[in-house]
């Protein structure tokens, strides 16, 4: 979790297989982050039990509605194609939308927009 806060743009386990690793480096060749599918469970609960990051009470306000989906996918753990696949909208709008929000949150590194995400309830299914 750590490397990830200070801005590591993956982690992959030792034990890892060959083939887990390749594609590992060619996630955040593309620009992606990549955490070793067993820990996502683990990196998630960790931050659950954390404090949220400290952010203006108003900020989350400051997003737009597409913004918000952006940031929701993200931490999901959706990629930057992935993304772009189900909003329908290019990998660089994406990336531009990751960075605003980023900007407007005043957040740095996929592990604190998904502690944001936890703490505003992004990450809870819909309400029916």
């Amino acid at each position: 979790r750590q490397f990830l806060e200070m801005g590591a743009a993956g982690y992959v386990l030792k034990k890892a297989a060959d083939t887990e690793l390749a594609d590992a480096i060619r996630a955040v060749h593309r620009g992606e982050s990549f955490v070793y599918p067993s820990l996502m469970g683990q990196l998630i609960d960790s931050y659950l039990k954390q404090p949220p990051p400290q952010v203006a009470p108003q900020s989350s306000e400051k997003l737009s509605p597409r913004e918000v989906e952006v940031l929701r996918l993200v931490a999901l753990g959706f990629t930057n194609q992935q993304i772009a696949d189900e909003l329908c909208i290019g990998v660089s709008t994406v990336e531009t939308h990751r960075t605003h929000i980023m900007e407007k949150l005043g957040l740095r590194g996929r592990a604190q927009l998904v502690r944001y995400a936890l703490a505003k309830g992004l990450l809870r299914p819909p309400a029916d």
